[in-house]
């Protein structure tokens, strides 16, 4: 792990207070809450995290470029969403995911189990996710592959 550093990309005020109070529970250093995805972004450009915790649906629109930047930059990442699953790109489904509402032992285990991942280095990015050799874009590149 780097310090044990998670974004928290939540635009409920009281959920993303609750979420930061549980990754102290953890051991981690919660950094944020961030409510918009371009303030995600530019934590991301200045800090390096251990991993993301995030809705998918943020102030400022949908969190999936988000997504697509964290694969390619290898930085594991759970979403937090009230939507179905198939509400989420097909080539995001297997990201780890916690349903709203849920329970706080729920999302505690997702944490942990990503966190143990992460430093076990046990956390392998799924091949159709992973940005190509010749520098193509994760979601270009797996988009291109099955068209």
């Amino acid at each position: 792990m780097l310090n044990n550093r998670v974004l928290v990309a939540e635009d409920n005020l009281l959920l993303a207070s609750a979420i930061c109070d549980l990754l102290v529970e953890l051991g981690f250093e919660p950094v944020g809450p961030v409510s918009k995805v371009s303030q995600a972004f530019e934590l991301l450009a200045k800090d390096a995290f251990d991993f993301v915790v995030m809705d998918v649906l943020l102030r400022d629109g949908n969190t999936f470029n988000l997504a697509y930047h964290l694969v390619c930059q290898e930085v594991p990442f759970l979403f937090i969403t009230g939507l179905r699953r198939e509400a989420i790109p097909i080539d995001l489904r297997e990201v780890p995911m916690v349903r709203k509402p849920f329970e706080v032992a729920l999302l505690q285990r997702a944490l942990q189990t990503l966190g143990s991942q992460i430093a076990s280095q046990r956390l392998a990015t799924p091949i159709h996710l992973r940005q190509t050799a010749d520098g193509t874009s994760c979601r270009s590149a797996f988009r291109n592959s099955i068209h």
